[in-house]
């Protein structure tokens, strides 16, 4: 979904709209504004600025880069960006003539958050997807990036041909009111929602349904949004050793695999998070000398590849461990 996301920036923003608006707010006698203390031709200046935003990038991602596979925290970075940029972009809508310097600021710190966003976000493509597939779900993702902007630009002309029709003065402000909504837009539908948060709560009760002396949502402070499902059955010797078993909770790609035929999350995350589940339901029942944990994890893929700690667990306060089991379904 981040496609569908980060793509109305780069149309409604970058390319159509805000151009569009910087030059009519900025053009003047001279079509010269002060920025930095000193005055400089509009359409030159903004160049420099978005210029400079791609500079600063180029500099900086190298080594958030490798911080962010050192560490595993890619999605903390990608959302840092994203973040920054939806941000921007939703108050340039307090950009007018009046404030030019605004208008620049906003620009690059918008594109840092877009250049910045993309750069850990084409790094989850061979993590989240086998070679085989990385081409189609690159394809896919370019897409519904492309139907979702032009959805958003059509929406935005909409209101700036027609302001008066929507209850706006004049374009200007329809203008301003469409970076707010693009910046929404960006901000809101990159991931998870309401209906993953329900079907975290839905297992979780479901777990207690079970037996579960102890049942838990928790959430990864680098990754707030990602939600684990976690029981606890306490071992009657060995509390503090635990059998952990576990299986995907999130949807690590879009695309189906290969040969298709099947609906997005019943491969992959489904068939891990429905064996645990059963393999839970019978654990629950009984007693044994270790504590039993059964999860649904989100984020399980960073785990898989061997990351320092072992991020499969991270939902749950491992001190020691006897065994750990993660369930999961790959096709080739």
């Amino acid at each position: 979904m981040y496609d569908w996301a980060n793509s109305v920036y780069s149309l409604v923003i970058s390319t159509v709209l805000f151009p569009l608006y910087y030059e009519a707010v900025t053009k003047n006698e001279t079509n010269e504004v002060l920025f930095l203390g000193r005055y400089w031709e509009n359409t030159v200046v903004y160049s420099y600025v978005i210029a400079a935003s791609y500079l600063t990038i180029s500099i900086l991602s190298p080594y958030l880069a490798a911080m962010a596979d050192r560490t595993g925290r890619r999605k903390v970075f990608m959302r840092t960006f994203m973040i920054i940029g939806a941000l921007s972009t939703s108050c340039m809508g307090l950009f007018t003539a009046a404030n030019p310097w605004l208008g620049l600021c906003l620009a690059f710190f918008a594109s840092v958050g877009f250049t910045g966003s993309i750069v850990f976000y084409n790094s989850f493509l061979p993590v989240i997807a086998p070679p085989e597939m990385q081409d189609r779900l690159s394809a896919r993702g370019f897409s519904l990036g492309y139907f979702g902007s032009a959805l958003l630009l059509i929406i935005c002309l909409i209101l700036v041909q027609m302001p008066q029709t929507f209850g706006f003065a004049d374009e200007g402000i329809a203008s301003r009111f469409s970076f707010l909504v693009t910046g929404i837009w960006w901000l809101g539908v990159h991931e998870g929602g309401s209906a993953y948060e329900a079907a975290a709560e839905a297992m979780a009760v479901e777990m207690w349904e079970m037996g579960f002396d102890h049942v838990e949502v928790t959430r990864y402070d680098d990754a707030p949004d990602q939600l684990n499902v976690v029981g606890y059955n306490w071992g009657r010797v060995n509390p503090d050793e635990y059998i952990v078993i576990g299986g995907h909770f999130d949807i690590a790609y879009v695309f189906t695999p290969p040969g298709g035929g099947t609906n997005e999350g019943a491969n992959d995350d489904t068939s891990g998070s429905t064996v645990s589940l059963e393999m839970a339901q019978a654990l629950a029942q009984m007693e044994f000398d270790h504590t039993v944990v059964a999860g649904l994890w989100a984020c399980e893929e960073e785990g898989l590849l061997g990351t320092a700690g072992g991020d499969v667990d991270r939902g749950v306060h491992v001190r020691g461990r006897a065994a750990a089991q993660n369930r999961g379904c790959r096709r080739r």
